[in-house]
């Protein structure tokens, strides 16, 4: 019964949940992850909350060098952490919760929440890493 579960559940994340989340969340335009969306993939808040940029980094590289090396997996990761090491620090080094769909700085919270995410979706990155 376990692993009927286990293979419906990889069929539903592969099959529908990741691709849901590369098609209508990477932002082709200036880079990042869009998070607020609606059931039909429609963007509603295009604020890029910079923990969860750390979080999707961790899931796209956990799924390339766990599940299956899909190249879009890693490419996802890659450009999230892209857009997290070009605008998600102010110039001392410390991690901005939510940024502006271009990047700019839209709130700073003085906890390293948003530091310690990012921090954890490097572990599983390949290839690619915030200096």
């Amino acid at each position: 019964m376990l692993k009927e579960y286990a293979a419906r559940y990889r069929t539903e994340l592969v099959e529908s949940v990741v691709p849901f989340w590369l098609k209508y969340s990477l932002d082709g335009d200036h880079g990042g992850y869009f998070t607020c969306l609606d059931r039909e993939g429609a963007i509603y808040d295009t604020t890029k909350y910079v923990w969860l940029h750390g979080r999707a980094a961790w899931t796209f590289s956990k799924l390339y060098n766990e599940v299956e090396r899909r190249q879009e997996w890693l490419d996802a990761a890659g450009s999230i952490l892209d857009f997290v090491r070009r605008y998600g620090r102010d110039p001392e080094g410390r991690f901005y919760f939510s940024l502006t769909r271009e990047g700019r700085p839209a709130f700073y919270q003085r906890k390293p929440y948003s530091g310690t995410f990012v921090a954890i979706g490097c572990i599983d990155a390949v290839s690619r890493t915030v200096p």
